[in-house]
């Protein structure tokens, strides 16, 4: 499990941890614990670790479009193993490059994902607003959004950020 309780030194999967549900069991929603709210994780000697996945998708068109775009690509974050995280992050903010019509990209809601077209790789810029308690913590990673050139196949990235 991506998500896990720590406390003093000790790691749990956190299925394991609220309410006393084991691993196996689903987690009941009503019982998961919300950011900010009481329960296990309000224990200030208590971490919550949520690991995220960044990564992107990039396909080489059959032919260009008439604006000159070669390749259709898209970017996301996520949680690994298609794991809820939309209970942690507020919001993803996505910097395309300068030239793009609308290039600051807000989703507050996922999918958190970018589909677009291109004709070149960029350096974009990723923030990702995380919910403590009541408080917006902002983390900022440099994605590389890279496309995959004639006769190589699709590029498929993913990595996973704690």
């Amino acid at each position: 499990m991506s998500l896990v309780r720590r406390r003093h030194g000790v790691i749990a999967p956190w299925e394991a941890v609220v309410g006393g549900v084991s691993h196996e069991q689903p987690l009941d929603r009503k019982r998961r614990w919300q950011p900010g709210g009481s329960g296990p994780a309000a224990d200030p000697e208590c971490t919550v670790e949520v690991k995220l996945e960044l990564g992107h998708h990039a396909q080489l068109r059959e032919k260009p479009t008439s604006e000159g775009f070669t390749h259709d690509w898209m970017v996301f974050v996520r949680g690994p193993e298609q794991f809820e995280v939309q209970h942690f992050v507020e919001k993803v903010v996505f910097r395309l490059y300068q030239y793009s019509p609308n290039p600051k990209r807000v989703c507050k809601e996922p999918p958190y994902k970018v589909e677009e077209s291109g004709n070149a790789g960029f350096i974009m810029p990723i923030e990702i607003y995380l919910r403590n308690k009541g408080e917006l913590k902002r983390a900022c990673f440099t994605y590389d959004l890279s496309l995959n050139q004639e006769g190589n196949p699709p590029v498929i990235t993913c990595a996973v950020r704690d």
